[in-house]
């Protein structure tokens, strides 16, 4: 009875280490098949966004972010989408869990003008959400997405006063501290280059052509000289992630 016991219990054993064995195996391969489905979602949602289709855009979005859950750019993706439909509350959301996931990295820099279809395009989301504050002054989801809005847009000072307002209604909130802290950055003066880029050529600026303002009062133009900076955190800290249609290279999250 006793060495039955102990054969079952050494079948036993085996059957489970067979288990572990196969799920060592398989879970590289799941995990590949994930980022693919995730990539492929991905290119989906910037052409239907390109297209100007944001709710097309955003439910291809969110297929990524169902398909590999910690990429943290598939969800800044997703946020992007839901501030062109002018759904504040979950793209302030998802723009705090991406850069959760991501581990609020000072090289991030997002193109969130580039984008969009059109410049005006960009404009008329972004008057669409300060007619939202007005008449919801405070609203916090709001204000989160204003201040990411307007720092990768290269409006430093705008984006300031969003996370001060921020951080008086609470001063734990991690995206505005996050914001502020780059706010900090761009103020100190530029890194001398490294030796292999020392001869290199500036990259140029990206055309921002303004369109006509859809709202009385004309926004101040990107601040280049920020801009600028934002590139140059992204070369130094080797993590930049470049949310724009023209380009989908390096956003999955490695």
């Amino acid at each position: 009875m006793r060495r039955r016991t102990d054969g079952l219990r050494a079948a036993g054993a085996l059957a489970v280490l067979s288990l572990l064995l196969t799920g060592a195996v398989a879970l590289p391969a799941r995990a590949a098949e994930e980022r693919g489905r995730c990539a492929r979602l991905l290119a989906q949602g910037d052409e239907l966004f390109r297209l100007g289709d944001y709710f097309g855009a955003s439910e291809a979005y969110k297929g990524a972010v169902f398909a590999a859950p910690r990429d943290g750019h598939s969800r800044l993706r997703f946020a992007l989408a839901l501030f062109a439909l002018g759904r504040y509350d979950y793209a302030a959301y998802s723009l705090r869990r991406g850069l959760e996931l991501l581990g609020y990295p000072d090289g991030l820099w997002v193109e969130v003008r580039s984008a969009f279809p059109a410049p005006a395009a960009f404009e008329r989301a972004r008057h669409d959400l300060e007619v939202y504050l007005r008449h919801y002054p405070g609203e916090p989801h709001a204000l989160a997405v204003l201040a990411f809005v307007d720092f990768m847009d290269g409006q430093p000072q705008q984006a300031a006063r969003a996370c001060r307002a921020l951080l008086e209604a609470n001063p734990r909130d991690a995206l505005a501290a996050y914001l502020q802290r780059r706010l900090e950055l761009l103020e100190q003066p530029p890194q001398q280059p490294p030796p292999e880029l020392a001869g290199a050529a500036p990259p140029a600026p990206p055309d921002h052509a303004r369109p006509a303002p859809s709202a009385p009062g004309e926004r101040a133009q990107p601040d280049e000289e920020a801009l600028g900076a934002l590139r140059r955190q992204g070369r130094r800290a080797g993590t930049v992630g470049v949310l724009s249609h023209e380009s989908t290279e390096g956003v999955i999250a490695r």
